[in-house]
This record gives C-alpha cells, sequence and structure tokens, in this order.
C-alpha cells in the first residue's frame, strides 16, 4: 500500500500519453477524474503519507501527469512553489513543476545551477559529490529556462560523458543501472537540438536495449486445445498466417 499512489500516478500518466494520440478513452477519463479528487484545498495529494516517495515528489508528479490534460490546480502549485528545496533532485522537480503550471521558476533554476560542481556534475545537495542521475535531473530543469547557461550545461554534459561505465550504462555506485541510464538519455534528448549529442543518446539507449533483450523471456506454451494449435501451427506474416500444414509444399 505504501507504493499506491506513485504506481497510480504513474499508471495514469502512461494512459494519458496514449489518449493524446488516439483521443479521450472512458478509462483514461475516469483515472484523471480520480487524480484530479485526490488533490487537497491546502494542496496536498490524499495519500501522500503512506507513500515511500516524498510528498514534493508525490505532488510534482501528479501535477505533471494533471498537466498532461491541461488541469494545473492551483493550490497544488502553491504547494510545490511554497516549499524550499535543497536535494537538486528536488529542486529540479519544483522547476519542472511550476515550469508546468505557468509560473515563474527562474529562480529555482537559478538556485539549481548553484549546485553544480567543478568537475561540471551535480551532487545530491551543494558540494557533495556529482553523480550521474542528479547530474540528469539538473539538466531536465535547465532545459526549461528560457536563457540557460549554455557553459554549465556543456559542462553537465561533459560529465555524463566521463561517467558513463563503459561499455555498460550509466551506474548507482560502481553498478550500471537502467533507471540512472534512462535518466540520462532523457537529459540527453533534451539537450539534443544545441549540442552534439549522439554518443550519449546512443550508448544510453542501447545498452537499456541490451538490459530489455537479456531479461526477456518467452511466455510458456499453452498446454492445449487451440492456443496450442495456434503457438505451434500459425505462421508469421511474411508467410501468410497460415496453418503449416496447410500449406503447399514448394514445387508441388
Amino acid at each position: 500500500m505504501r507504493r499506491w499512489f506513485w504506481l497510480a500516478a504513474f499508471l495514469c500518466a502512461v494512459f494519458v500519453v496514449a489518449a493524446q494520440q488516439s483521443g479521450h478513452s472512458t478509462e483514461v477519463d475516469k483515472g484523471f477524474a480520480w487524480l484530479r479528487a485526490q488533490v487537497q484545498v491546502d494542496g496536498a495529494v490524499a495519500g501522500e503519507s503512506a507513500s515511500q516517495a516524498l510528498p514534493v515528489q508525490v505532488r510534482t508528479e501528479t501535477l505533471h501527469t494533471l498537466a498532461l490534460l491541461d488541469s494545473r490546480p492551483a493550490g497544488l502549485a502553491d504547494g510545490i512553489g511554497a516549499q524550499p528545496q535543497k536535494h537538486t533532485e528536488l529542486q529540479a522537480r519544483k522547476a519542472l513543476a511550476l515550469r508546468l503550471a505557468n509560473r515563474d521558476a527562474q529562480q529555482v533554476i537559478a538556485d539549481l545551477g548553484l549546485q553544480q560542481n567543478a568537475d561540471g556534475g551535480f551532487g545530491s545537495r551543494r558540494e557533495y559529490g556529482s553523480n550521474p542521475l542528479d547530474t540528469s535531473y539538473a539538466l531536465i530543469a535547465l532545459s526549461t529556462a528560457s536563457d540557460p547557461d549554455l557553459t554549465r550545461v556543456g559542462n553537465a554534459l561533459t560529465y555524463l560523458r566521463t561517467s558513463r561505465l563503459s561499455p555498460s550504462g550509466w551506474p548507482v555506485g560502481d553498478h550500471p543501472s537502467v533507471h540512472v541510464t534512462s535518466a540520462v538519455l532523457l537529459a540527453a534528448q533534451g539537450w539534443s537540438s544545441r549540442f552534439q549529442l549522439g554518443d550519449i543518446v546512443a550508448a544510453a539507449r542501447d545498452w537499456m536495449l541490451a538490459q530489455r533483450a537479456a531479461a526477456w523471456r518467452p511466455a510458456p506454451a499453452p498446454a492445449r486445445g487451440y492456443a496450442r494449435l495456434y503457438h505451434n501451427h500459425v505462421l508469421a506474416a511474411d508467410r501468410g498466417c497460415d496453418f503449416d500444414f496447410l500449406t503447399v509444399p514448394a514445387g508441388a
């Protein structure tokens, strides 16, 4: 139960993106209405205290999801904006949420820039050692600035290049992480129109695809009935989608 709200907000976001491609479905409308109803008058979100996520994480994810369907509850945005944040991730989330709510985020972004270390990366807080996850969060937030400091951004991207565990992905500690590598990919894609980042994008994408392929296992074959017949004998589309025992042998 502690993860229920975090998961629900994520799934709602997935359905919303799908709905944007094909029009709203009844399920998306119901999910949106439910999520919107969780926002309290004071800007809190129902159930946030039972989540493993911090309240600011729950609130910013909720605002992000609702904004996809053009709903930006003022109380939710006010609550996010009123809370000072010292951690890089939380500052970045706050900046992104304020931008989604059409609020001024320039001061938050400016404060976030002060977290940058001499190596170009960002740590979890000011003067903490750099890591690729917080650096990615910072880059994603900086991409929303109206007049970003491109030198600062370039230094952060250079740090990402050098922090990869080649030939693997980007790490947590000494171990490559899909979560961190996906954040690096999002950060690089956000700046790819201004910087040459094809190497970072390709490295992150290819490693994550390799992890997915390595983890994939085929579903067990059906035990009986038509499902088993279909599984064992229906040909692929390039061969006609027919039963293999009904095809005419070549030359017959």
